[in-house]
C-alpha cells in the first residue's frame, strides 16, 4: 500500500490511466556497451505519443529519476512510434537498444508510455547486466590492400 500522492504511488507501483499500457519490461540481450530492452504493450494505438525509457545503476535511482538517462526519440527514433511500416505491415514496436553504457555493469530501467492526452503508464523496474569489454578485435573486413 502506498502513502504518497496518487501520481507518486503510479511511479512508485507501475501503472497508469494512459491509453497505451505497458508491462513485462525486461533485459533480452547485451554487449559490453549496450542493453536490448523489450517490453509488452497493449491498448489503443490510435492515441500513443511516445515512449520514454529511463536508466540507472540502481532500482532506487530510476523509481527516484536521480542519476538517470532518459532515453527518448531523439536518441532512439522507434520510442516516437506506436508501430514501425514493414516490407509485410507494420510492426508494433516492444523493443529498444540503449548503449553509452560500461562493461560488465549492472543497470535498471523503467519504460513510460504517454499518450496523446499526456497521460500516461510506466512499467516495472527491470535490470540487465553489460557484458565484458572483449579482449580482441578480429576484422571482418578491411580497405587495406597490405
Amino acid at each position: 500500500m502506498c502513502d504518497a500522492s496518487r501520481d507518486l504511488c503510479l511511479l512508485a507501483e507501475g501503472g497508469g490511466d494512459g491509453a497505451v499500457r505497458v508491462s513485462n519490461l525486461r533485459s533480452v540481450w547485451s554487449t559490453s556497451q549496450s542493453i536490448r530492452w523489450q517490453w509488452d504493450v497493449a491498448g489503443d494505438g490510435d492515441l500513443f505519443a511516445r515512449y520514454e525509457l529511463v536508466v540507472g545503476p540502481s532500482e532506487a535511482d530510476v523509481l527516484s529519476g536521480q542519476n538517470v538517462t532518459v532515453f527518448a526519440e531523439a536518441q532512439n527514433p522507434e520510442l516516437g512510434r506506436y508501430q514501425l511500416p514493414r516490407a509485410n505491415g507494420v510492426e508494433v514496436v516492444t523493443a529498444t537498444v540503449t548503449d553509452g553504457h560500461d562493461p560488465d555493469v549492472s543497470y535498471f530501467a523503467r519504460l513510460f508510455a504517454f499518450d496523446s492526452a499526456d497521460h500516461l503508464t510506466v512499467s516495472n523496474v527491470a535490470s540487465g547486466r553489460t557484458t565484458l569489454a572483449p579482449t580482441q578485435a578480429r576484422v571482418i573486413f578491411s580497405e587495406d590492400l597490405s
